[in-house]
């Protein structure tokens, strides 16, 4: 019993004043809009009006903004995360790092060559979802630099008539790799790197 009569004690001053508040903003706001809205008024009411609308129109502006800032603060870590993946997902795929993780003595060139290129294409779709947060520049470029890996990969076996001949089918696709410095790859890097850098400010 002492406890209800303890919250009852502490919170009636506040309904007191949110109550007294309601009701002068109520009257402000509804029971006298038309009357204040005349044209005909006076002055005074007019202005009084004029306060009214112009509060209503900075909290609704206060109001955007803030969602804004915490819809920033919601979607800015995943667009950074979008940014590692992808930047992640061209290092895999470039010849010299999906070799080391796909090659085993036991294939051939053909299977060396089917295997690199179904480790390519399955990365790329663990990654789609990532160009919901990176512009369409950045992620056309990531495509295209995955389709210029495919094309190494296949253009490496063309000269290879041994099919048992697996390190000769790895060196050549490495030098078509270190040849082309200013490949669709390394072009993607470096523009998706700097798109990053771009949202961190």
């Amino acid at each position: 019993m002492n406890d209800l009569i303890d919250i009852v004690r502490l919170t009636l001053p506040a309904l007191l004043v949110f109550a007294t508040a309601y009701y002068f903003f109520n009257m402000l706001t509804s029971r006298d809009y038309n009357e204040l809205n005349n044209p005909t008024q006076n002055l005074s009411h007019q202005a009084l009006l004029a306060v009214v609308k112009e509060f209503h129109a900075k909290a609704e502006k206060d109001k955007i903004a803030e969602l804004k800032l915490e819809n920033h603060k919601i979607t800015l870590p995943l667009k950074l995360q979008a940014y590692e993946r992808c930047i992640l997902f061209l290092e895999r795929i470039a010849p010299s790092a999906v070799l080391i993780r796909v090659a085993t003595p036991s294939m051939n060139t053909q299977q060396l060559q089917a295997a690199l290129s179904t480790t390519v294409r399955t990365e790329f779709e663990h990654n789609l979802s990532q160009q919901v947060y990176i512009s369409a520049e950045a992620w056309d470029k990531l495509k295209i630099a995955k389709e210029e890996i495919l094309k190494y990969i296949n253009t490496s076996i063309s000269g290879i008539s041994e099919p048992n001949n697996t390190a000769l089918y790895a060196a050549s696709l490495l030098d078509l790799e270190n040849q082309n410095p200013y490949s669709a790859h390394s072009e993607a890097i470096r523009y998706i790197a700097a798109e990053a850098r771009e949202i961190l400010g």
